[in-house]
């Protein structure tokens, strides 16, 4: 797996956290992975510390790239993210290959349903994933995947995304994150109903970049943005 490209990237913006360094965020690795994702969206500099350059990071980072963000990690743990606004991701010019990473592959699916354009993600990963693609029809976004399989995706994004309103399974974890991803480009509100516990950070991650969200005891709720703001933040853990 390549490394991202070391392109030269503005100075940081005003980002999440205190001036005198960043904020902290409970956390481990897939929760860094869905905020480098969140900085793709952003407009401005992100940087992100603490987040290994595994392989599940690696690939995001390149598919992330590969939609028109622009990545560097000069230094071990540590990723400089310049986003591309929300709808600002273009298509990729091949598939967006994501291993056998389930979060990365639904990240990258929301990435490419929420916004126009077309785009192929592949995983290698067994069974189908309706929830994931219920989403994306909802959204306004076409899919195709050979019967009984995930992988290939191929994804027609939304034109003008429509809010969602759905129901979330306890154990969908990626699913949800993948589906906040889409409501952001979405006008409204999107609800997400069910009794399923957030992540560990993420709402403090949505916060820190300007998200306007609510969770009760029965959904969450999720604002779309016109912009994103970058955001410095350091995971705990």
């Amino acid at each position: 797996m390549n490394q991202p490209s070391m392109m030269p990237i503005p100075g940081p913006g005003q980002a999440g956290g205190s001036k005198s360094g960043p904020a902290e965020l409970p956390g481990g690795g897939a929760m860094g992975r869905f905020c480098l994702a969140l900085a793709a969206l952003a407009v401005g500099e992100s940087r992100i510390e603490n987040l290994p350059p595994d392989s599940e990071t690696l690939r995001l980072a390149a598919a992330l790239e590969a939609l028109g963000a622009r990545l560097a990690s000069p230094s071990p743990g540590l990723w400089r993210v310049h986003g591309a606004g929300i709808g600002g991701l273009g298509e990729p010019p091949a598939p967006l290959d994501m291993g056998t990473d389930e979060q990365g592959f639904a990240l990258v699916a929301a990435l490419l349903a929420a916004r126009e354009g077309f785009g192929v993600v592949t995983a290698e990963l067994p069974g189908e994933r309706p929830g994931l693609r219920d989403a994306m029809a909802l959204l306004g976004a076409r899919t195709q995947a050979p019967a009984g399989r995930a992988s290939p995706l191929a994804i027609a994004g939304a034109r003008d995304p429509r809010p969602l309103d759905m129901p979330v399974a306890a154990e969908d974890a990626p699913p949800l994150q993948a589906a906040i991803l889409m409501a952001l480009g979405a006008r409204g509100q999107s609800r997400f109903s069910g009794q399923f516990a957030l992540a560990e950070g993420l709402g403090p991650c949505l916060t820190l970049f300007g998200i306007t969200w609510n969770r009760t005891e029965s959904h969450l709720a999720i604002e779309g943005q016109p912009e994103l703001g970058p955001v410095h933040l350091r995971l705990t853990r």
